[in-house]
């Protein structure tokens, strides 16, 4: 199957948009890609900071798109053996590998993935949740891993950050959370009130404040 994808074709250089030759394995669904999130894991990427990679790459996890049925989906980007997928530990298994890095990934018009990895989104306008493929459900695995309950105090550190920005509103909003955000910049930490979170600039609070649910 004949499309295009910007390909990393040397590490630290720009991206060559060229027409690519690839297919779907015989457990995998096409997705036509319609938005795919910048994640600064990407730009780690592209300067060559994980050293088991070589060009060319087509980098992109954070992808969502149409998939054959033309329904509006995400795609989870971990890609995960069959015997792992009912586990907990899927990343720690034998084989396991991200889109975009082990895999072409959604720098390109298609990806192909195991149907198991689509997500199906609500609503007309999958590029909305580009960024929500990655990031931010990131950080709601780990409110469940740590087990965030209503009312619970709790520090994000980074919670500037494109991972953090995100997941202290979720703590505020969804989990009924008192949530503080570490932040060094002022004009930042003002940004983190208007989101209901407590900004913080020193550790050294916490004599006052207490021990938190998680850090």
């Amino acid at each position: 199957m004949k499309f295009r994808a910007a390909v990393l074709e040397e590490f630290r250089r720009p991206f060559v948009i060229r027409e690519v030759d690839l297919s779907p394995s015989n457990d995998e669904v096409p997705v036509r890609v319609v938005a795919t999130g910048l994640c600064g894991r990407d730009i780690v990427v592209w300067r060559g900071g994980f050293r088991n990679l070589r060009t060319p790459l087509i980098l992109g996890h954070e992808v969502v798109g149409v998939d054959q049925d033309g329904r509006p989906v995400a795609v989870y980007p971990g890609l995960v053996p069959p015997e792992c997928r009912s586990t907990d530990n899927e990343n720690f298994c034998q084989g396991y590998t991200i889109l975009g890095e082990g895999k072409p990934g959604g720098y390109a018009e298609y990806v192909f993935v195991p149907r198991w990895n689509l997500v199906p989104l609500q609503g007309g306008e999958p590029e909305q949740y580009a960024a929500a493929a990655c990031g931010i459900a990131t950080f709601i695995h780990a409110s469940k891993v740590a087990g965030v309950r209503p009312g619970d105090r709790v520090l994000v550190t980074g919670a500037t950050g494109g991972t953090g920005i995100h997941g202290v509103q979720y703590l505020v909003k969804v989990l009924g959370a008192h949530v503080y955000g570490f932040s060094r910049s002022p004009e930042k930490a003002r940004l983190l009130e208007g989101l209901g979170v407590k900004p913080v600039t020193s550790f050294s609070f916490y004599k006052d404040e207490g021990l938190f649910h998680c850090l």
